[in-house]
């Protein structure tokens, strides 16, 4: 009786060391995985900020177009006269 109880408690022991070797292994999975989430989220949190900034540029880059556009149209409907009195206009 007292041998099938020691085998018992060693059985016992044996399963809850592998029990919290498990949960010990588990835990540093998740440790990892809880880390590359977070990188993740910090790539995504840069490339919105590159984002962003491309998006501001091409606004801008647009804006100064359609005035370039204008003011290109305008200069090829006047005579090259007109256009060289206002170039030297401007370096005035």
């Amino acid at each position: 009786m007292t041998k099938v109880l020691l085998i018992l408690i060693l059985v016992f022991i044996v399963i809850l060391t592998i029990l919290a070797l498990i949960i010990k292994s588990q835990n540093k999975k998740l440790k990892q995985k809880d880390i590359q989430i977070t990188n993740l989220i910090e790539n995504g949190k840069t490339q919105e900020i590159r984002i962003n900034t491309i998006t501001g540029e091409l606004e801008i880059e647009r804006k100064h177009n359609k005035e370039l556009a204008k003011k290109l149209a305008d200069i090829g409907c006047m005579p090259i006269d007109d256009v060289l009195g206002k170039l030297q206009n401007n370096n005035n």
